[in-house]
């Protein structure tokens, strides 16, 4: 008799496992989903919902892990109606090295420019390509000329703008090409990356060229402006350009105008080169921060 009493508690104590249901939450007591939820000792789990909500068959008492890639491990012990609430867990990353690659190989970032060395008032954006190895200017007339990288040229090049703007020739003669529609001013930097594919761009032909604008990240809240000119005795040639920004904590608005009004150039012999041009640019930019991020 006491052996068949002891046979069946040992059933009554198994019989005791019952689906548990829990909630997990962080410290700001808001629902974490994916949450793993493992029984101790045991292969059986389950995770939690979008509500961070979970349920499980398990004896009440029964201790689980609680684990999630962003926060600590916990050890609880399960009953119906529990509430977790994890802590974060910081994620240490080892050193990253940053190694630069010489300039003939992968990719190339140049800071071309700055008015204060510069020598001439830039006649457009392909003015700026002068002084970074590999390219040469094509001129399109007295106003227009384009860049040309390693006998690369046309449609060859990839050329963007801010990383993804795709400019288009307006003209089939390319009399008006791809560098005649940017102040120049307004460019920073110029990236070169070489060879027919980027990761950041995509396959083309003979390389891409991103040109960089001066970012509103920059500027300090509030209104703030500058006007600049300039005039070379040669040509007589005038440049003139504004600039107003206003800056919010979450918004920021740029306004840009360019006159250009150039002369005929005069060589060492004293002939007169034909190439005046007058030229009006203006640009509106307007930024938004959606989140802190």
């Amino acid at each position: 008799m006491m052996y068949l009493v002891m046979f069946f508690m040992g059933i009554t104590v198994y019989a005791q496992e019952i689906t548990i249901h829990g909630k997990v939450t962080d410290k700001n007591n808001d629902p974490v989903e994916k949450v793993i939820i493992k029984l101790k000792n045991s292969e059986k789990y389950t995770e939690t919902d979008a509500s961070g909500e979970f349920w499980i068959k398990a004896e009440s008492g029964q201790k689980a892990e609680v684990i999630h890639i962003n926060y600590k491990t916990e050890v609880v012990k399960l009953y119906e109606g529990i509430r977790i609430r994890i802590s974060d867990q910081p994620v240490a990353l080892d050193n990253i090295i940053l190694k630069a690659e010489p300039f003939d190989q992968i990719a190339h970032s140049s800071i071309i420019n700055d008015g204060i060395k510069a020598i001439s008032q830039p006649r457009n954006v392909s003015d700026l390509f002068k002084d970074i190895p590999g390219f040469a200017i094509q001129k399109r007339g007295a106003y227009a000329s384009e860049p040309v990288f390693r006998s690369f040229k046309y449609e060859q090049l990839n050329v963007m703008y801010d990383g993804g703007m795709k400019i288009i020739n307006a003209c089939p003669n390319r009399m008006d090409p791809i560098t005649t529609h940017i102040i120049p001013e307004e460019v920073e930097k110029i990236e070169v990356i070489r060879g027919p594919f980027s990761m950041r761009f995509g396959p083309n032909f003979g390389g891409v060229i991103n040109m960089v604008s001066k970012s509103g990240n920059s500027f300090k809240e509030g209104i703030s402006g500058n006007i600049e000119s300039g005039f070379e005795t040669n040509g007589n040639n005038f440049t003139g350009r504004g600039n107003l920004r206003y800056k919010a904590n979450k918004f920021d608005l740029e306004l840009n105008g360019s006159y250009r009004n150039y002369g005929n150039y005069t060589d060492g012999n004293g002939s007169e080169v034909p190439s005046s041009f007058t030229s009006t640019d203006y640009s509106v930019k307007v930024g938004v921060d959606p989140t802190e991020d």
